[in-house]
């Protein structure tokens, strides 16, 4: 029974190991390419509301980007995307500047 357990632990903790792995590649490959634009919670701030609110309306799935409904705070906008907040266009980018 001991050398049963032993097995599945060592193939419990090999495949820990390739899942961490795996997901520092994947954060890696999305740092880079999230370099530029703005945080969709950074926008919502910019455009009026607090942090905690920002946070709530994008769990509630209230924000759309370019017409698609977005839950993550981390996506990143860029000039020219439209982000709206229960269908009401938001006019982050003149406040920016």
């Amino acid at each position: 029974m001991g050398m049963v357990s032993r097995a599945i632990g060592r193939n419990a903790m090999f495949q820990s190991r390739a899942a961490v792995q795996l997901s520092k590649q994947r954060v890696c490959v999305s740092a880079r390419a999230d370099k530029e634009g703005l945080r969709l919670d950074k926008c919502l701030t910019v455009a009026g509301l607090s942090r905690q609110g920002a946070a709530e309306v994008l769990k509630e799935e209230r924000v759309c980007v370019n017409g698609t409904i977005v839950r993550k705070a981390t996506v990143r906008v860029l000039p020219g995307d439209q982000v709206s907040l229960d269908s009401k266009l938001l006019q982050w980018e003149a406040l920016l500047q």
